[in-house]
């Protein structure tokens, strides 16, 4: 799940070409949510999973902008990792 964000080719075989908002509120999970979700849909589904959990990671929200993993606010394309 949560270790696709270090292997941004493999994320593009999945995820494709469109932005997405990427969340990875535990070990094990990765969720792509549309790239203009809610800011507070987005943390609910955060807290939903990971408030509690054994395996909580404190990795802020990222963005698949079509070809790499990017900071959340950066809407550049860029080349990937």
């Amino acid at each position: 799940g949560s270790s696709l964000l270090l292997l941004p080719d493999l994320l593009g075989t999945i995820l494709g070409p469109a932005p997405r908002t990427l969340l990875a509120p535990v070990r094990n999970t990765l969720i792509a949510m549309p790239d203009d979700v809610a800011a507070d849909l987005a943390i609910g589904v955060w807290h939903a999973l990971a408030d509690g959990a054994p395996d909580e990671l404190a990795v802020d929200p990222l963005r698949w902008n079509g070809t790499a993993v990017v900071a959340i606010g950066d809407r550049s394309i860029g080349l990937a990792n």
